[in-house]
């Protein structure tokens, strides 16, 4: 794993374009595809009640139209600031709309995939429910965070992150990852950002649903979590990540203190990038030599 997770997350977003379009398109065929005691265990999870009332499936078919065309996506990442919103906004308002499917709901369901279709695991409807499934809890929580003007905090950080200027030279990337670590720590160290962040790591520190394990399997290592936790430490402050995940929509973004390692690592914007850079070709250097 030489580059870091936002390259390639790019990759990874347009090659599930070409998966979810065969799942969308071919549904039946996949799910007659599956194995008796992977259906019966797929039957289970969405006969149980509490499925329709935590995932609003109305909420979800706006997505139908961009899953079966192949070229959506990419299209739609050539300028995601302008175009993801007005696509995936009506469907968060629908899933935040809706309770969320409790702890012990998700973990039946995941019990039941891992139970029934051992035989399928390959199948891409497993792979992805099983995906969704394991990480559905801040993946939900993530979504539907709100800034102090009501809008996602996703979309709030994904306008800023793309409107971030370019790098004065290449270090990673030349790219998104340059510029993320040449950034303002304003621009990224964000009370968005924080909600995200400590919900995501909350989540890998307690290893729910073998969490850790899973993206193990997917190639991220545990170290790979580490290295992120130490770009982000340097970047907004070690107090960044202290597990608070606070409330974005109350917080105002300037009046968040949004370098709070600025009597360790000092309060000029040039200290701050030189620590990034510091730590990230250190990171670098590891990801080469150990992956």
């Amino acid at each position: 794993m030489k580059k870091f997770l936002f390259t390639s997350l790019f990759f990874a977003a347009t090659a599930m374009a070409d998966v979810l379009s065969d799942v969308a398109s071919n549904p039946i065929t996949l799910i007659e595809s599956l194995s008796p005691s992977c259906q019966a265990s797929l039957l289970s999870i969405v006969a149980n009640p509490e499925f329709f009332e935590c995932v609003p499936i109305p909420a979800l078919l706006p997505l139908i139209p961009v899953l079966t065309d192949p070229t959506a996506i990419p299209k739609m990442l050539q300028d995601p600031a302008k175009n993801i919103p007005p696509v995936f906004g009506p469907v968060f308002d629908g899933i935040c709309a809706a309770p969320k499917c409790s702890d012990e709901g998700v973990a039946a369901s995941l019990k039941a995939l891992n139970d029934g279709c051992q035989a399928d695991e390959k199948n891409v409807i497993i792979e992805i429910a099983t995906g969704v499934v394991t990480f559905y809890s801040p993946l939900r929580d993530t979504i539907c965070f709100k800034d102090k003007k009501q809008e996602y905090c996703v979309f709030e950080t994904l306008d800023k992150v793309t409107a971030l200027p370019k790098p004065p030279f290449k270090l990673i990337d030349g790219g998104l990852i340059d510029s993320i670590a040449f950034a303002e720590p304003k621009e990224i160290c964000t009370p968005c950002n924080k909600a995200i962040i400590n919900t995501i790591f909350n989540f890998l520190n307690a290893d729910t649903n073998h969490s850790v394990e899973y993206l193990g399997q997917l190639g991220v290592p545990p170290l790979f979590l580490q290295i992120g936790k130490l770009f982000i430490g340097v970047k907004c402050g070690i107090e960044f990540l202290d597990g608070n995940v606070g409330k974005p929509e109350d917080t105002d973004p300037d009046d968040f203190n949004y370098q709070l390692s600025q009597g360790t690592y000092g309060s000029s914007g040039a200290s701050n990038v030189k620590g990034s850079l510091t730590m990230m070709i250190g990171a670098s250097l590891a990801s080469v030599f150990l992956f």
